[in-house]
């Protein structure tokens, strides 16, 4: 029993009776903790504005037999250029529902915590493509959960993939095949197999490899923008036994979808664009200065 003082984001926010509130907050030492919000909803309140969706923030708790009430909070960082974007929003409410779903209260989950507010540092600031920042996101995540794919060996022989062009991924074991047994593979009409490219193994290989700081550093075409998240959708599904695709809604009413934001003669990449066979490029430069998980930055 006691006060304690935790740097998180906040992921859920949940009303119950007139006034107050439950707050998911993921932080980097304790996962989840849930966070009973006494009359925030009040007009009274002075913490409603710093307790909203994705405000990142430092709480002061009062803990008792395993339970938190809010005390105290102060904000780090409101991610403004987020909160006005409908995309934005829908893009960190997508990674939120992977992380709530599969994250368990008290759960070590530090990686998980890193990737998200890092997501949404890049989000707000909006130089980079929110489709792919989300895709790049969720296949780190499923990596920090366990399903890193195999992505360097066939299933069925073993032997190395190095053929170009494009090669088989059975999406339920998350390993890759050669041409030729994913051929056959295919054939089989139970199996959920489907073709990569050259350039998307490439990408698959670098975020199964890389360091979490560098996973939005990726500079893609608008080829393997779209492919990554048709690749993205059925690998999360497959795994994780459900669908996470809250962008359907732009497609039901005629907003903004990917082939509409993603304006080829404005893409930076100097990769796909004309050479699908390309492999993707890094881009150094791109990758923010400051670590926005430590509340440093932005």
């Amino acid at each position: 029993m006691g006060h304690v003082k935790i740097r998180g984001i906040i992921l859920r926010l949940t009303n119950v009776k007139d006034y107050d509130r439950y707050l998911s907050v993921l932080t980097k030492e304790h996962g989840i903790l849930s966070v009973y919000a006494k009359r925030i909803r009040s007009g009274k309140s002075k913490l409603g504005s710093r307790c909203q969706l994705f405000s990142f923030a430092d709480f002061e708790l009062f803990e008792n037999k395993g339970h938190y009430s809010l005390n105290e909070v102060w904000s780090v960082y409101a991610f403004p250029g987020l909160q006005k974007d409908v995309l934005k929003l829908t893009a960190a409410s997508q990674l939120a529902e992977i992380i709530l779903d599969n994250t368990h209260e008290r759960q070590d989950s530090e990686p998980l915590y890193e990737l998200f507010v890092r997501a949404c540092y890049e989000l707000d600031r909006g130089e980079k493509d929110t489709y792919l920042l989300t895709w790049l996101a969720e296949m780190k995540m499923m990596n920090s959960l366990g399903y890193l794919p195999q992505l360097y060996t066939c299933r069925t022989c073993g032997q190395p993939i190095e053929e170009e062009g494009f090669t088989y991924f059975d999406f339920h074991n998350g390993q890759v095949y050669d041409r030729e047994h994913g051929l056959r593979k295919s054939q089989d009409f139970t199996a959920e197999i489907g073709k990569v490219s050259r350039p998307l193994l490439t990408v698959l290989r670098y975020l199964a490899d890389c360091p979490i700081e560098r996973t939005y550093t990726l500079q893609l075409s608008p080829a393997v923008i779209d492919e990554l998240g048709q690749f993205t959708l059925r690998f999360v599904g497959a795994r994780l036994d459900k669908n996470y695709d809250k962008f359907s809604i732009f497609k039901d009413f005629a907003l903004p979808s990917v082939d509409s934001v993603i304006d080829p003669e404005n893409d930076p990449s100097a990769d796909p664009v004309n050479d699908p066979s390309a492999d993707p490029v890094i881009d150094p430069e791109n990758d923010p200065s400051s670590d926005p998980s430590t509340g440093e930055g932005p």
